[in-house]
């Protein structure tokens, strides 16, 4: 096996710009991975004469997003990392010498677990300036194997965080305290850019007809991983329920599922019973025509930082049904939106479905909505920018928690 391949190459500019290298990226599109392309996407267009922006691939399948990079002419950089626990220091031997060898400017870390300090061991004589961003808030394994495999390991991840100085970053609050500590973090809340969200009438009629859901069904969506921690199935069993309970909705009421993982397959058995009302979609790049299409979002995740997909559908005007265990009270920007417990009964969230059906909103409520988002915080053209110019360009914070 090869240990590397590096096919692109930092060259010096005239100008001066800063090199940057994104690292988080996996093959599955979620929030971290679609905040890394925003920013990224940000720099590229608002900053070209400032960055030369780089993302890492060090993943075996490749990563997700491929071709949005592409587009935008934003450089993919493929490391090929040997995997397993026992290759851990051969792992940080090639990461050392890719980043010798490389001498970015920046290295902004996108972690969900302690692991990512991986990347921080192989930083550690450089002069790079480093990022570490907290996404998560928790960590669960379906697997007993790779618990005990991750757990055994925490002692030595966090001695390498802590005796570690890189900028510390969060999505959330919660998310900066599970991962930090007591440590000083900034708060970086997951935004996107409003305006492709707003509700197009015109695509929610084509999008529907091309799916074959009647324009006055009511359409429940679900856009994440089919894994273990957006709990996919517990929406489809409640979306299931609904229909035992209220069978005159069948028909009436659709479940759009977007996204792929490990999962899919017992999901498909699940959804047996109401396959003419469940659709599945797979992996999509337009989540924005998807969300005008629906009018709720479901989102059951197990546990949370700020989900990405909730700030979407907020500025889509969408109404939203999440649990309580991925609830970010700071990232809320709507009204109308309901959070029950996992830890409630199947019932109590196909009544709030039944509910929330009752309560479609219009048009004009949800072009209202996009309008709160944009003067929002997660407008990214308001907090992003504010990032790249205090972190990126600038000083870094000396307060404890900094909300951006």
């Amino acid at each position: 096996m090869k240990d590397r391949s590096y096919p692109t190459t930092i060259q010096a500019s005239p100008r001066k710009k800063k090199s940057i290298l994104f690292i988080g990226m996996t093959p599955n599109r979620g929030g971290t991975e679609t905040f890394i392309f925003n920013m990224a996407k940000l720099l590229k267009q608002n900053f070209e004469q400032r960055f030369d922006v780089y993302v890492l691939d060090d993943t075996r399948q490749g990563i997700s997003m491929k071709s949005d990079f592409v587009e935008l002419a934003i450089k993919i950089i493929k490391v090929n990392l040997p995997s397993g626990r026992r290759n851990h220091f051969q792992k940080i031997r090639i990461l050392k010498r890719f980043f010798q060898e490389r001498a970015f400017d920046l290295v902004h870390i996108n972690a969900n677990s302690l692991a990512s300090a991986t990347y921080l061991s192989a930083l550690k004589k450089t002069q790079t300036r480093i990022i570490f961003h907290s996404h998560n808030t928790s960590i669960n394994f379906d697997n007993l194997i790779p618990k005990i495999l991750y757990y055994g390991r925490i002692p030595h991840f966090r001695k390498v965080l802590d005796h570690s100085k890189p900028i510390r970053v969060a999505a959330s609050d919660a998310a900066g305290k599970w991962m930090f500590h007591d440590k000083q973090f900034i708060i970086l809340p997951n935004g996107i850019d409003p305006q492709d969200y707003k509700i197009n009438p015109d695509t929610r009629s084509s999008v529907r007809k091309t799916l074959g859901i009647p324009e006055d069904a009511n359409v429940f969506l679900f856009v994440g991983r089919l894994e273990f921690q957006k709990y996919p199935d517990f929406g489809i069993a409640v979306f299931n329920d609904l229909l035992i309970h209220y069978p005159i909705l069948r028909g009436k009421v659709f479940l759009v599922i977007v996204g792929e993982g490990s999962l899919y397959g017992f999901l498909s058995k699940l959804s047996a019973s109401n396959k003419r009302y469940i659709k599945f979609l797979g992996v999509r790049r337009d989540i924005p025509n998807l969300m005008s299409m629906a009018d709720f979002l479901l989102l059951p995740s197990r546990f949370e930082a700020m989900p990405f997909v909730a700030v979407e559908a907020q500025a889509s005007g969408m109404k939203i049904l999440q649990s309580a265990e991925s609830r970010n009270g700071v990232g809320e920007i709507t009204q109308g939106n309901n959070f029950p417990s996992l830890h409630d009964s199947i019932l109590v969230w196909s009544t709030f479905m039944r509910d929330m059906i009752g309560q479609r909103p219009s048009v004009l409520s949800r072009e209202r909505d996009n309008e709160l988002v944009q003067k929002s915080p997660y407008n990214m053209s308001v907090g992003f920018v504010r990032f790249v110019n205090k972190v990126y360009l600038g000083k870094i914070f000396d307060a404890k928690k900094t909300s951006l």
